[in-house]
């Protein structure tokens, strides 16, 4: 019997054209690839292995046409038509049994339930009703756990006797100690009392001997000068006494000499002459003394003693009242020399304080000048600030808008965020911590759904009997470059790989601290190597363990 021969449609033809198109394509491109290769490698095995592999290319391209020129001829048409009719009963045959295995699969899939909930029927039955053997043994159990527990009791009911013997024997210890307490307050603060009496005492004795130590120098002076007073004195009237004594014996022997001239020469004139000095002499006497006596009166009025009582105590009141005399002098001459060096003292304070004032002034009009600078300066900042409150709210807002988006996006994907979910701690929605975790899980569940799209339509529709549906691709369009996620966050370089790389980094030489411009343009020389951008990551992309240590820490 022959087959029925099946017309091809149009759209079919059009189908097999589009598909061999494509096949033609793929082909063009990896030989033109291959060939660029294999131009850039000359020589070499690598080259020879690249040129058998395009020459196998080049045979299947024609091996293809080859098939596809036979495939158009009418005896391929025929054999594709009987082929076409063999495949259909042979599909409607699969499906009929794929059917039939579905059903009996479903049959023994309910069969295992059924025995698997009868199976934990059983089981939970043999647990709830236990057998006598356990019953005993529970009740065995429980009575060995009754006599522990009663044994447990008896011990702490005498511990807690003998603990609360114990506190009875220290709360009367307690009493009595403080009432020794007392007692020994009483008398610590009396003998604290008696110290400080003893003290305030020995201070003012030790006051006492200070200021007698200090009057020492100046009563020694005082001696040292009425010793030398008292000496002059001495040798002043020594020599007086002295002069007098002379004196007197010239008069005695004058008188004498005089007397036994008188005997011899009795002359009246002479006579008269001699009387008349005499008393001349006489009188001059008689008014030194009457002067001495005067002077005599004044010293004895002075010092308020008489000389006809006791010369001695004469003597000492005189020399007491000179050396009281000379303490005066000595004390208003120190009065004066201290009257000129606070005067003294006084002109430097004007001048200090004249100049001090003028400083003051000085700096007065310099701190007007700097407020000046500075409320300037502050309203200058104070208005940057605002600025820059202002985009940052911006800033804020189209963050919170992206933060959103990229939720409704994480709901819509039906992402899970079990992973991470100790990370995100209370909050959970998206904000600026956790924003690069979303993304990742948001680009990976998209790989998913697009790699599930390319099975479905590559791999899922070739059991069954529906058309699939050949996209067509044009070739000039290039495939969206994924931008990565850093060129739209800001990122800083870790702190941690910084800082691993500065303690692994040994320098023989003696190190400094760096100024802000230096750090800048040793930054600006270290981006410029090829591994610099490695560590433009935050800490939680980090992959050092202390990272994880900072993050636990943050979320706990």
């Amino acid at each position: 019997m022959e087959t029925p021969r099946k017309v091809i449609s149009i759209e079919k033809q059009f189908e097999i054209n589009v598909q061999l198109e494509k096949e033609l394509g793929t082909v063009i491109k990896t030989y033109n690839n291959l060939e660029n290769k294999s131009e850039v490698k000359s020589g070499g095995a690598k080259a020879a292995n690249a040129l058998k592999f395009a020459q196998l290319l080049r045979n299947e391209f024609y091996n293809v046409v080859t098939e596809s020129c036979i495939s158009k001829s009418g005896a391929k048409k025929i054999q594709d038509e009987k082929t076409y009719v063999e495949l259909r009963d042979l599909l409607e045959e699969r499906s009929g049994l794929e059917d039939r295995i579905k059903e009996q699969q479903l049959f023994l899939k309910e069969i295992d339930v059924s025995i698997d909930e009868k199976q934990n029927k059983i089981a939970d039955i043999a647990h709830k009703v236990p057998s006598n053997v356990k019953w005993q043994q529970r009740v065995q159990r429980a009575e060995k756990t009754l006599e522990g527990l009663e044994n447990k009791l008896d011990t702490v009911v005498k511990q807690y006797g003998v603990i609360a013997a114990d506190t009875r024997d220290l709360r009367e210890e307690i009493d009595h100690m403080l009432t020794e307490r007392i007692r020994f307050n009483t008398l610590w603060y009396s003998y604290v009392m008696n110290l400080s009496a003893g003290k305030k005492i020995l201070m003012d004795v030790v006051e006492q001997a200070v200021l007698a130590y200090n009057s020492r120098d100046e009563y020694i002076v005082r001696l040292s000068a009425l010793r030398s007073l008292a000496t002059n004195d001495l040798i002043r009237n020594s020599q007086e006494m002295n002069l007098l004594q002379q004196t007197l014996d010239n008069n005695r022997q004058v008188e004498e000499f005089v007397g036994l001239k008188q005997q011899y020469r009795n002359m009246k004139d002479l006579f008269e002459m001699k009387h008349q000095k005499r008393i001349n002499q006489e009188f001059e006497i008689v008014k030194k003394i009457g002067h001495y006596k005067q002077v005599l009166e004044k010293i004895q009025d002075f010092v308020g003693v008489k000389c006809e009582s006791s010369t001695t105590e004469f003597v000492d009141r005189f020399v007491s009242a000179e050396t009281i005399n000379m303490s005066y002098f000595n004390y208003i001459n120190e009065l004066h020399n201290e009257l000129e060096h606070a005067n003294q003292e006084l002109v430097q304070r004007r001048t200090d304080i004249k100049n001090q004032e003028a400083v003051n002034e000085n700096r007065a009009e310099h701190q007007k000048t700097n407020l000046n600078l500075l409320k300037t300066e502050l309203n200058s900042k104070t208005k940057e600030i605002d600025a820059d409150k202002k985009s940052l709210d911006g800033v804020d807002k189209v963050l919170k808008q992206i933060y959103s988006g990229l939720d409704k996006i994480f709901k819509l994907c039906k992402c899970n965020n079990g992973p991470f979910i100790k990370l995100l701690g209370e909050n959970s929605s998206v904000n600026q911590y956790n924003v690069l975790l979303h993304i990742k899980v948001i680009e990976e569940s998209v790989d998913n759904y697009l790699a599930n799209v390319y099975y479905n339509e590559k791999v899922g529709s070739k059991g069954k009997s529906a058309k699939p549906v050949v996209p067509i691709i044009d070739e000039e369009l290039t495939p969206i470059e994924k931008c990565p996620v850093e060129l739209f966050c800001p990122t800083n370089p870790c702190p941690l790989c910084v800082d691993r790389e500065m303690v692994s980094d040994v320098i023989d030489k003696l190190q400094s601290v760096e100024t802000r411009d230096t750090v800048k343009t040793n930054l600006d020389i270290r981006l410029e190597l090829p591994n610099a951008l490695d560590r433009l990551h935050n800490v939680s992309a980090c992959n050092l363990p202390k990272s994880r240590q900072i993050i636990q820490k943050r979320y706990q």
